[in-house]
């Protein structure tokens, strides 16, 4: 039996072989072998046998190089002389009276030109164009031949997934085309930023139905010819209000004045813009068939983070952090207390109308509080926690606004006051960042279209009058309260990167002790430590902020225990919430995690509403376990007895701590038998 790699490397010969010489059976033939595909039933197909009952007999010889080609339950085939025919043809193909045939099951649809194919999934109803040179990159597109998909999705993320391989592969091939370096990304990465946005907004309202794709297709010719000049006229358009477009200085067509002032900075710049060819203009038109209105920004914009990456990409989906995850952090932190202080005030007497005037006032405090609330998230990412933070505070308001809104309110727009320029984040990468930016927006439309279905009124979009605050920048070594003074910041929270002693670059390293104090004993403390003593610096300036972050479970345990805790918490530093050890997972069948922790801490102890902090235990079928705690130690311990050792910490030593020996591993576990050997932070 082949290995994949053997199929990858026929893939690629195949395709290679193809452009140099179109020889189309061959082609065929060697295909279907490497997807399992007996070889009586490839000759029965390739001669017009059985086959004659499955494919259909028309035949155009100026533009075909053979009848259709088809086998039951797998393929339906055709060969094209040029490219410029693939896509169009595939469309005839689908409306075959053969290929919608019940009986014929066929899973896929390709049609092949010399240097380009295109490919319908009959299951996911999405089209994908193909340049023959990348067939073994795209590998599992094909899957479906042998009765598989290529990667089984939570339902409620497939839609995702394919979003992302297709603006991925979209990417891709104009850096290619266009020769653009990993190092020199920044413009195509604005780009494609930019058409997400119009993608977006083509399936949610924001511009009038397939508005974007139809004048893309119209505006650019077959071959990519009047790309630049059709974007360039876009976006400028876009980035200018309908009263001043006279000015603009060049006559533009209908199309294109029709469409929508954004603002919002969005457009504003002069970017440059890449060549378009065949290829890549059959990819853009790919990604508009797709129906943008069933994607989620959060989980869209978080499968982003491993989208760039060639050894991740084969499992796009199963690396994204779940909102599950997510909201394992920001619950504790922030979520859970605002809810229990609405429900109290929702609670309140009404029965008279003082009574009814003093709960209206003490509402409408408590929706000036949620506006003024500030989230920093210092390893953003693609903006996955600050997404979900903001949805579920627009949602928190929606409820606010129920219980203050008459039915004779005017304005809804006006009285929505959570603001997506309340959510701050810092990211090393240049293509994260930028597609956190524009999340942040489409999370904000979702929510608009939410508060107005509630209400039964409209909220507009349009023109963008706010932003979110995201940063390129190191978060190690900028300061954050560049980005965001302390003393406007009410939480941190967020997933830095993991990455033990063994693995760390040696900038990373230089980064990792420029973090903590001089002479400072670092040991093998993993990277992520550094984003927690760098909190702590940043909430000197304000200790009213909480902080959450999610890391790797060794920072709690062993000798990493002293270097990070045992400066922390003499610095005054206190555990208010933890979750213990669990699996990093998602919702993808071939879950990709790791075992992390989550902490949150602050200058002060915060206790929940009956009085305790939690700790919570993840079990390994998933439930969910909460311990009432009056405080928990550094190695995530509850500490309920008359002796509060929550700041006991056990140093490094050559020694036993007692008899038999604790061991390194068990450290945690024995931690109270150890109590008299232990060294206490003063």
């Amino acid at each position: 039996m082949k290995s994949i790699g053997d199929n990858l490397s026929a893939l690629k010969e195949l395709g290679d072989s193809m452009m140099q010489h179109m020889d189309c059976d061959e082609f065929f033939r060697q295909f279907m072998r490497i997807f399992k595909t007996p070889e009586s039933t490839i000759t029965i197909a390739l001669n017009n046998g059985q086959a004659s009952l499955l494919a259909s007999s028309f035949y155009d010889a100026a533009t075909m190089v053979r009848p259709d080609v088809a086998i039951g339950n797998r393929v339906y085939f055709r060969f094209l002389k040029s490219d410029d025919d693939v896509r169009s043809s595939l469309t005839e193909v689908i409306a075959l009276s053969e290929f919608k045939r019940p009986k014929s099951k066929f899973q896929l649809a390709i049609c092949c030109g010399p240097s380009l194919l295109a490919v319908y999934n009959v299951k996911t109803q999405s089209t994908d164009s193909i340049a023959l040179s990348d067939l073994a990159e795209n590998y599992s597109t094909f899957l479906p031949i042998t009765g598989q998909q290529a990667v089984v999705i939570d339902a409620n993320t497939a839609a995702d997934v394919k979003a992302c391989q297709q603006i991925t592969r979209l990417l891709d091939t104009l850096a290619r085309n266009n020769n653009i370096e990993q190092d020199h990304t920044h413009s195509i990465n604005e780009f494609i930023r930019r058409v997400l946005f119009c993608l977006f907004a083509e399936d949610t309202q924001i511009f009038a139905p397939q508005q974007f794709t139809n004048a893309f297709a119209l505006f650019v010719d077959n071959h990519g010819n009047g790309a630049e000049s059709f974007f360039t006229d876009l976006f400028t358009v876009l980035n200018t209000p309908e009263n001043e477009r006279k000015n603009i200085g060049r006559p533009l067509p209908k199309e294109l004045l029709a469409f929508p002032y954004v603002n919002g900075g969005l457009f504003a710049d002069t970017i440059d813009i890449p060549q378009f060819k065949l290829g890549t203009r059959n990819q853009l038109l790919d990604c508009g068939s797709l129906k943008w209105n069933e994607i989620s920004p959060a989980i869209f914009g978080a499968m982003f983070q491993n989208a760039l990456d060639a050894d991740l990409r084969h499992q796009l989906g199963a690396h994204y952090t779940s909102e599950e995850n997510i909201l394992k952090v920001i619950k504790p932190l922030f979520l859970d207390a605002l809810n229990a202080e609405f429900e109290r005030l929702a609670a309140l007497d009404e029965s008279t109308p003082k009574a009814k005037a003093a709960k209206k006032e003490q509402l409408s405090l408590f929706h000036d509080k949620l506006a003024s609330l500030n989230f920093l998230d210092p390893a953003c990412g693609c903006g996955n926690f600050l997404l979900i933070a903001y949805r579920e505070l627009r949602r928190l308001e929606n409820k606010v606004l129920e219980l203050l809104l008459d039915e004779n309110f005017l304005l809804l727009d006006e009285a929505i006051k959570v603001n997506i320029n309340q959510f701050y984040g810092i990211e090393i990468e240049d293509w994260p960042a930028e597609i956190a930016h524009l999340s942040m927006w489409l999370m904000q439309h979702v929510m608009n279209q939410e508060t107005g279905a509630k209400f039964g009124v409209p909220v507009a979009t349009l023109p963008l009058k706010t932003s979110a605050v995201i940063r390129q920048q190191n978060a190690l070594t900028t300061d954050w309260n560049e980005v965001l003074p302390a003393s406007k910041c009410a939480y941190i929270m967020g997933n830095p990167p993991f990455c033990g002693s063994t693995y760390t670059t040696a900038e990373q390293k230089q980064w990792l002790r420029d973090v903590y104090p001089p002479k400072h004993k670092l040991g093998l403390i993993d990277f992520v430590s550094a984003w927690f003593v760098k909190a702590a610096d940043y909430m000197k300036g304000n200790p009213q902020i909480q902080a959450a972050f999610v890391a790797t479970n060794s920072i709690c345990q062993g000798s990493q225990v002293e270097t990070l805790w045992g400066l922390l918490l003499s610095q005054g530093i206190r555990i208010n919430f933890a979750y213990n050890s669990f699996k990093w997972s998602n919702a993808a069948s071939k879950n990709a995690g790791v075992i992390c922790t989550i902490v949150g801490f602050a200058y002060r102890d915060i206790f929940d509403d009956t009085g305790f902090k939690r700790l919570f235990q993840v079990s390994a079928d998933n439930r969910l376990t909460v311990h009432h705690t009056k405080a928990i130690s550094p190695y995530l311990l509850p500490v309920n007895g008359s002796f509060d050792y929550s700041a006991v910490i056990i140093a490094r030593s050559a020694k036993p701590f007692a008899e038999p020996a604790c061991l390194p591993a068990c450290l945690p576990a024995c931690l109270p038998a150890c109590l008299p050997a232990c060294l206490p932070i003063s």
